[in-house]
This record gives structure tokens, C-alpha cells and sequence, in this order.
């Protein structure tokens, strides 16, 4: 209904002569024909359909005039309609490449992405601007030639982020200014390097002597900050001495749990503690390792009975004592005096006469 223009034809002849009626000429395309309605009375051309720029930016449509005398006679103009264009499509986004998952170790500079930005509308309302947020370890570089590249600006760190969500977000320079945004999802592999950690670097545990062999008397266990084969951990114990013995007389270990096992039966009163040195590591390339130290301290068990050393026995089991005929009461007979090879309470002693 939007007016377009009145056109104005004119007729010296008179009456029904002059009389003029305006219709589209024969070249008049079906286009034209949808676009634009013409009053065949009035010579005005009014819009009729949904004008688009991005599709037609000008209209060229002919007019025919008819007079209406028995001989009609006609006039023609040609009318040239340019469209003028207003910001009514935001940009678009197109990726032309994009790498998903990036290396932790990925060098500043390095390419993540490539995008093109575009705008069906012309003069400022089809110029684009774009940009990412400056909180991301990413920077736009908009130098290359018709494209944008999303680059490493940061060093990447796994550990801490493991993934980005990307915003793109560009706008046009119309002055109702229309905006898109693009959000890609880039993923941080891992690479090893964190070192499996214990939670401290002494344990200590006990165990009681006379223990079964083969019985766990402990666990140790060990962290890494990394994923996947970067953190498949496998314990060991380290080479060492004790009592001149090797450390794996007396203890073993499961490679994949770090549960500790004790190889043979403990005795305190010959071995009353002992520290072992454990190891864990990683099964990345290259491999990183933690060691840690393990006090195992024996318990005493109340498995050894006193033995009287005063006074000293002289014909089997029995000890003789000589007192005279005349002692008085409380008179000192005998000194009886014996040791424990246990300690603590298993080691404190009682005398009684039974």
C-alpha cells in the first residue's frame, strides 16, 4: 500500500477521447506484476508484495496509457524503481575450520578456528564487526584476508579448564545495529604433566608381631592431577636392607592397589620397627614418578613368659635357700628377682607363692 508514484499522461483530445487508462505493458515481468499494483484510473503504482533489497535492488516497469476514442491510441513510459536498503539481516557466521581439541601444550598463536562473517546488507548496515570475550585464553586476529582466526593467546592448562564454550559475537554497523552469535566448544587434551602425589610424604602404620604371612598390613595411595593412560598409577617398593635382609623378605606390594603384604611372620623382640621406601608412577610418556616413606612399627604381643633369674637354681629345678633354725619372723630368706622379653604391660611382673 506503500505509495510509490502518480503518474500524469496527458490527451489534447477531449470528452471520451481524452480519457486515459494506465495498465502494465506486455514486457511488464510477473515479478513486477506481484510486487507492485498500478489504479488503472489514477495512474498511481502503490507496493503490493514484500519488497526485499537482498533479492531485488530495482524495478523497471512499463506503463501503457490508452486513451479511450474508437481508434484508441497509447503512450508509453518505462518507470525505474531502485530499492533502497535497511538493516534488516544480521550477520552470519560460517566456521571453515575448527579444531574441537586442542593439546594443553599448544604453543601461543596456535590456530583454533577459522570463520567468515557476513552480512546480506549493503553500504555500513552490511559491515561487520566481530569479537570474543577477553576472559577466555583466546584472541581474534582479524588480519588474514576474509577471514577470522580464534587463536591461543594463553598458555592452557587441563588441569584447571578442561573446556571452553567460544562465543562468537558479531554486529552490523546499521543504526539499529543487529547482532548473531556462534558458540563453539573447544576441549583441552591432556598431556602428562603432573607427577602422581601422595597426600604426605611419612606413613606410618603397626602391625602385631606373629602375624599370618601374606596378610595386608597397609595401603598406601597416590594421586595425579591428569587423565586417562597420564594417570594409570603402578606402586613399587624400592631396594633396600634390613637387618642385612632384602626388603622384599619382608614386605610386598600389589602394583595396581598398593595394598602392602607381609612375606614373614614378625617378632619383636628381634625386629621392633623398620622403614620401607615406596614408589608410584604414572604410565605417561614419559613417565613421571613420587616416592614416599612407610614406618612399620611391630606391636608386641604377650607371647613370651617370664623366666626367674634369682635365685639361681642349682640341683634341677629347684633353688635352695639355708636359713637358721632361730630366725625371727620377717627374717630374709630369699631374693626372687625375674625378666620379660616383652615390654610394656606384657613385660611387668608379680611375685606370688603358691
Amino acid at each position: 500500500g506503500t505509495h510509490v508514484i502518480i503518474l500524469n499522461a496527458t490527451d489534447l483530445d477531449s470528452g471520451v477521447n481524452g480519457e486515459i487508462n494506465y495498465s502494465f505493458g506486455r514486457d511488464t515481468s510477473a515479478r513486477v506484476r506481484e510486487m507492485f499494483a498500478l489504479n488503472s484510473r489514477t495512474g498511481e503504482i502503490s507496493v503490493k508484495g514484500k519488497l526485499d533489497y537482498e533479492e531485488n535492488d530495482a524495478f523497471e516497469i512499463n506503463i501503457q496509457a490508452i486513451d479511450g476514442g474508437p481508434d484508441a491510441m497509447s503512450g508509453h513510459c518505462e518507470v525505474l524503481v531502485n530499492i533502497i536498503d535497511v538493516n534488516d539481516n544480521s550477520p552470519e557466521v560460517t566456521l571453515t575450520s575448527l579444531s574441537s581439541i586442542i593439546s594443553e601444550d599448544a604453543p601461543v598463536e596456535t590456530v583454533v578456528a577459522l570463520f567468515t562473517a557476513a552480512d546480506k546488507d549493503s553500504g555500513t548496515n552490511g559491515q561487520v564487526e566481530c569479537q570474543i570475550s577477553n576472559r577466555l585464553p583466546f584472541k581474534l586476529d582479524s588480519s588474514l584476508k576474509n577471514f577470522y582466526g580464534i587463536l591461543v593467546h594463553l598458555p592452557l592448562d587441563r588441569e584447571n579448564t578442561a573446556k571452553y564454550d567460544v562465543t562468537i559475537t558479531c554486529t552490523d554497523f546499521g543504526n539499529l545495529p543487529l547482532t548473531s552469535q556462534k558458540t563453539i566448544r573447544v576441549e583441552v587434551s591432556d598431556i602428562n604433566d603432573n607427577a602422581p602425589h601422595f597426600r604426605q610424604s611419612l606413613f606410618t602404620t603397626n602391625v602385631m608381631e606373629n602375624n599370618d604371612i601374606g596378610v595386608s598390613i597397609f595401603s598406601i595411595t597416590a594421586f595425579d592431577a591428569d587423565i586417562g593412560v597420564n594417570a594409570r598409577l603402578k606402586y613399587s617398593i624400592l631396594e633396600t636392607q634390613i637387618q642385612n635382609v632384602s626388603v622384599f623378605k619382608y614386605i610386598s606390594i600389589n602394583s595396581d592397589t598398593g595394598v602392602i603384604f607381609a612375606q614373614r611372620c614378625f617378632d619383636y623382640e628381634e625386629l621392633k620397627n623398620f622403614q620401607i621406601q615406596a614408589q608410584v608412577m604414572d604410565s605417561g610418556t614419559p613417565s613421571l614418578a613420587n616416592n614416599v616413606s612407610v614406618d612399620v612399627i611391630i606391636l608386641d604381643q604377650n607371647d613370651n613368659a617370664p623366666v626367674i633369674v634369682q635365685p639361681l637354681v642349682k640341683f634341677g629345678s629347684t633353688a635352695v635357700e639355708t636359713i637358721s633354725r632361730f630366725a625371727e619372723p620377717g627374717y630374709l630368706v630369699a631374693k626372687v628377682s625375674a625378666i620379660d622379653s616383652d615390654a610394656g604391660q606384657n613385660a611387668r611382673l608379680s611375685y606370688s607363692i603358691f
